[in-house]
């Protein structure tokens, strides 16, 4: 589980290390835990899916009541 390494992660720390490494040092560190680079990626595509099915309601709403789709668009947008 993604959230119980990190969380052992931050518990098992070195804090005497953690205070010699650079900022970007530790962003390349987390950068290579493939977990999180699949996590963020799923992510991503969850996001494109809701768009997707957003933008699908939208349209099947404004072809029902133009008015109904036409104000959960400008609802959207705000």
């Amino acid at each position: 589980n993604l959230t119980n390494k990190v969380f052992q992660s931050i518990c098992l720390a070195e804090i005497s290390k953690f205070r010699r490494l650079e900022p970007g040092e530790y962003l390349e560190r987390i950068a290579t835990i493939p977990e999180i680079k699949s996590f963020f990626g799923g992510e991503s595509v969850r996001a494109l899916i809701n768009l997707a099915v957003s933008i699908l309601t939208i349209l099947i709403i404004g072809v029902i009541n133009i008015w109904a789709g036409v104000t959960i668009l400008l609802a959207s947008i705000i």
